[in-house]
């Protein structure tokens, strides 16, 4: 993939805890790292910002496991090639503990000119499992409405210029990333 830029970012989050995500952007899409407290997470979106792939592993205090997901025509296949019911039309994952993982579909949004748009979703949440929710986007002005209408939890997120969210009030907050 050639490289196009590097982001590096990191969210302080309202327990205190920090997530740290290395971004590479290239012309065949992005490549994504991560960690979060115990939780190392990779993910690849191709150039349309429509994930592929997700690769995750959760320590100790999340029961040391590892799993991971492949976006093929059908849906989202796990490591054993079961497929995950529903995900057929999932073209986004979210990982409950990343804001990132917002930056895929308003990238994807602002590409295409969309002021909002429903997504299925696969949401990956230590606590909760894995499982398709549906989300929607909306812009208003400089910032998005995000709603999971699973959990009937919504928010107003605020991005910077390559769509990744600085503000997403009561969760997290871009923070400097310690040297």
């Amino acid at each position: 993939m050639a490289e196009i830029c590097q982001y590096k970012r990191a969210w302080r989050w309202e327990d205190g805890s920090v997530d740290f995500v290395s971004v590479l952007e290239g012309s065949e899409g992005w490549r994504v790292s991560g960690r979060h407290g115990n939780q190392l997470y990779r993910v690849t979106a191709d150039a349309s910002f429509m994930c592929q792939s997700v690769r995750v592993t959760l320590g100790k205090t999340s029961g040391n496991r590892d799993f991971s997901f492949v976006r093929e025509a059908g849906g989202w296949r796990n490591d054993d090639g079961a497929l995950v019911p529903n995900s057929i039309n999932a073209l986004d994952i979210d990982l409950s503990w990343s804001a990132l993982t917002n930056s895929f579909p308003i990238r994807r949004m602002s590409a295409q000119g969309q002021t909002t748009a429903d997504f299925d979703v696969l949401m990956i949440a230590p606590e909760l499992g894995v499982s398709v929710v549906k989300q929607t986007y909306t812009r208003e002005g400089d910032r998005w409405h995000y709603q999971n209408h699973n959990s009937a939890f919504s928010a107003r997120l605020t991005v910077d210029k390559q769509g990744l969210v600085t503000d997403y009030p009561g969760v997290c907050r871009a923070t400097e990333i310690p040297s």
